[in-house]
């Protein structure tokens, strides 16, 4: 009993400091409870603000962009009615003047000088359309300051470990993140600064797919005959919010297509058609070195029947295309190295006439041109006829035609002229030969690509009254 009382007691000493020493680190977590629910009342009262501000400058932001938007396309519509009421205004004092106004590439921006403390950072751009008595070239180079902040010695922070998961998939949550001082900050240095952060993530709304209108009627068929078609549309009533989805403009939940007009052109194959439809279109010819004296002929018969094809509805402008026969007149013409070119002598693009309504005229000055043989800057020849297209009518389509047979100087700048030219105009392509890239030609051409290309195997059947009158009907929706 003596030995039995004697373990007990000793356990009941051992159990009671266990207890003492379990009820001091339960005080002592109580405390360091409290301090962490604190600090996360805090820490969530800062989200909460934080989440405030951020939605507040989104807000701000999206508004901002919105009357930039604004802004802009207000300026490119006065921009535009300027040029027409310039024209306008030559018109009634009877004097007939096409103006070219310069237009340069975006600024690109160099090296600064200096990587802190100050330094200067220069910009250039270059001339990509010359004037043509229109608004002259504004400089091409300037410089800004840049790399403004002093040298400090700063404080020397570990890397960020990686943001912890969001609390909340969408609708508004929070995340963290830390990192370790490797060195203080010395001798007026910038201090370490935070060493964790936490932001708001997820603040969009969960996500929800835009809306659409009901489909839009059927329109006018786009040919009169062999085989057009016809879209109707669904427009964007109410856009997504979040990561809400929207099909694309050209899917088939917002865009259909069907056929229309198939019966076969009456006389297709042995008389060429005429076109009745309001239209203001121009030819481009090329007359580059790889056509040929035969095919540089073909294409001229074929643009002079054209545009006799044309009917008094139509006003008819039309460019013979070559290009440089040396660098520097290329770089030059490419707005690489400053200075007005020439645009016939250095560039090869010839204006054969401007917009005008007599098509006789037109028929004649192409049968009239000589074979220049040279290079093929084809983008310099569609940048040159989207100038024209300001002068056209508001009431009148716009089309540009394009007899090539082979590939341009620039792929990449030709791309380049080829989307700009597409929002102003429909691009339909007449590739004559097997050395065309047909895939090229079909990206190049306006949507859809079947009903704006018109694919030829040899020069000799380009004047057929079959691929005359494919031309003609592609271009024109009435035709006589």
């Amino acid at each position: 009993m003596r030995a039995l009382e004697k373990r007990c007691a000793e356990g009941k000493a051992s159990l009671e400091a266990q207890i003492a020493l379990y009820e001091q680190t339960l005080k002592k977590e109580e405390t360091a409870l409290a301090a962490a629910t604190s600090q996360k009342n805090t820490n969530e009262e800062q989200s909460r603000l934080t989440t405030i501000e951020f939605n507040k400058a989104t807000k701000e932001y999206n508004e901002m962009m919105a009357t930039c938007k604004g802004n802009i396309e207000n300026f490119r519509t006065e921009k535009c009615g300027l040029e027409k009421i310039r024209g306008e205004l030559y018109k009634l004092s009877g004097i007939t003047k096409y103006f070219t106004d310069c237009e340069t590439t975006d600024w690109r921006e160099q090296e600064c000088s200096a990587t802190c403390g100050g330094g200067t950072q220069v910009l250039i751009r270059s001339v990509s359309v010359y004037p043509d008595g229109g608004a002259a070239c504004p400089p091409l180079a300037s410089t800004q300051s840049c790399s403004e902040d002093a040298c400090p010695v700063d404080c020397v922070l570990d890397d960020w470990s990686g943001w912890s998961g969001c609390s909340a998939d969408c609708g508004g949550g929070v995340r963290s993140k830390r990192r370790a001082v490797v060195t203080n900050a010395e001798h007026g240095g910038e201090p370490c600064g935070e060493v964790s952060k936490t932001e708001s993530c997820n603040v969009q709304a969960c996500d929800v797919p835009c809306t659409l209108s009901e489909w839009s009627g059927w329109e006018a068929c786009s040919k009169a005959c062999d085989g057009g078609s016809t879209i109707r549309v669904k427009d964007v009533v109410q856009a997504p919010v979040g990561n809400g989805a929207c099909p694309a403009p050209r899917s088939h939940k917002r865009l259909q297509r069907k056929k229309c007009n198939t019966q076969p052109c009456v006389n297709a194959t042995t008389t060429v058609l005429s076109c009745t439809a309001k239209l203001d279109v121009i030819l481009l010819l090329d007359a580059s070195g790889s056509m040929g004296q035969t095919g540089w002929d073909a294409t001229k018969a074929a643009g002079a029947k054209i545009a006799r094809a044309m009917g008094p509805s139509i006003k008819l402008g039309a460019i013979q295309f070559s290009g440089p026969t040396s660098y520097t007149s290329l770089w030059k013409c490419i707005g690489v190295t400053q200075g007005q070119p020439d645009m016939e002598a250095d560039c090869g693009i010839k204006w054969v006439d401007h917009f005008m309504d007599d098509v006789e005229t037109v028929a004649k000055d192409i049968e009239n041109l000589d074979y220049p043989a040279q290079t093929t800057l084809t983008s310099l020849a569609l940048s040159t006829a989207e100038t024209e297209l300001a002068y056209g009518r508001d009431d009148a389509k716009s089309v540009v035609i394009v007899v090539t047979d082979g590939k341009p100087l620039s792929e990449h700048r030709t791309s380049l002229a080829v989307e700009s030219l597409k929002q102003k105009a429909r691009l339909i392509w007449v590739p004559v030969g097997r050395y065309v890239r047909k895939k090229d030609v079909r990206k190049w051409a306006s949507f859809p690509w079947k009903e704006n290309v018109v694919m030829v195997d040899k020069f000799s059947d380009l004047n057929t009254p079959y691929i005359l009158n494919e031309i003609i009907t592609d271009a024109c929706p009435t035709v006589g």
